[in-house]
């Protein structure tokens, strides 16, 4: 790297190398705020898993991989949860079960 190159530019391509994501990189990628990403990671989001973090002190990262992983595993399970949801509206038929002599 440049010697003239800045304290944060140094941070930045240090976290590339690892593929790493800061909370406000996550938030952006996912559509919500910095705060969302926190308490979802905490585990504080209810029927929402939290997503996996390398925690320094009070700094959280998350890999990108793991990140893609996440979201590949609450789409599947969201399918299945909207699946069920629309099958649950469905009522057995009141003949049904009745047995006929």
């Amino acid at each position: 790297m440049p010697p003239d190159t800045s304290a944060a530019e140094k941070h930045d391509a240090s976290l590339q190398d690892f593929d790493l994501l800061t909370l406000f990189e996550v938030a952006k990628l996912l559509h919500c705020s910095k705060a969302h990403v926190s308490n979802v990671i905490a585990g504080r989001v209810p029927g929402c898993p939290p997503i996996p973090a390398l925690c320094l002190g009070r700094r959280k990262l998350v890999r990108r991989e793991t990140l893609a992983a996440w979201i590949a595993c609450n789409e599947h399970a969201a399918a299945n949860d909207n699946f069920r949801a629309a099958n649950d509206n469905l009522k057995p038929s009141p003949e049904r079960g009745l047995k006929r002599g």
